[in-house]
Order: C-alpha cells, then structure tokens, then sequence
C-alpha cells in the first residue's frame, strides 16, 4: 500500500524541494493512476463487480 503513495509524494517533494511546477495535467494523471490502484485492489478483495460500479440492483440468492 505505501508504494501506492510513491507517485504523489514524488511529486509533492519535487514541488516543495526543488521548486518544480505542477501542472493540471499532472495531478489528473496522479488522480487517474491513484483511482486504478484503489479499484485493482478493491477487485482483489472480493467485493462484486457490480457493486464496484455502483449498482446497487438485487439479485435473488445472492448474498453480499
């Protein structure tokens, strides 16, 4: 988990240590890249696709 935070850390310490610009596009990427790793692992751990999703439909005989 803490290698997920290597990305954005990198880019906050650059910002703050050497004085680098963060452009827009930089953050959607950071954002982008942080969202898979969050979604990948939420698929490992089980939870239903659907429910990843958002969709909260009912489906007979399944538990959750």
């Amino acid at each position: 988990m803490l290698l997920t935070l290597e990305l954005p850390a990198a880019v906050f310490c650059a910002h703050v240590i050497l004085g680098e610009d963060i452009t827009a596009l930089q953050i959607v990427g950071v954002v982008l890249m942080l969202g898979a790793i969050i979604y990948m692992n939420l698929a490992k751990s089980g939870i239903p696709k659907f429910r990843l999703m958002g969709k909260l439909s009912h489906q007979p005989g399944r538990k959750f």
